[in-house]
C-alpha cells in the first residue's frame, strides 16, 4: 500500500510533518497569541524537543502540517 505524502483542497495545502516544517513551528509557538488556549508560549528548545518527537512519529500517527495555498512562500 503506498502513503499520501501530500493532499490538497481549494484552500489547504498538507504535507506530512518533516523536520523542515520546525521552524515554523517554533514560530508559531513563541506568538502568545497562538498559544494561548494551547499551553502558552513555549521555548525554542521545548518546541525543538516536542517537534522532533512527533516528527520521529508523524509516520505511524499520520501527522499533518496544513497551511492556506496564500500563505505558502
Amino acid at each position: 500500500m503506498q502513503s499520501i505524502e501530500t493532499f490538497s483542497t481549494t484552500h489547504l495545502i498538507g504535507d506530512r510533518l518533516q523536520l523542515e516544517h520546525l521552524a515554523q513551528f517554533c514560530i508559531m509557538h513563541q506568538d502568545p497569541q497562538v498559544m494561548a488556549t494551547l499551553g502558552g508560549v513555549r521555548s525554542h528548545e521545548q518546541s525543538k524537543i516536542i517537534q522532533i518527537l512527533s516528527f520521529e512519529n508523524a509516520y505511524l500517527r499520520f501527522d499533518w502540517s496544513t497551511i492556506y495555498k496564500n500563505s505558502r512562500s
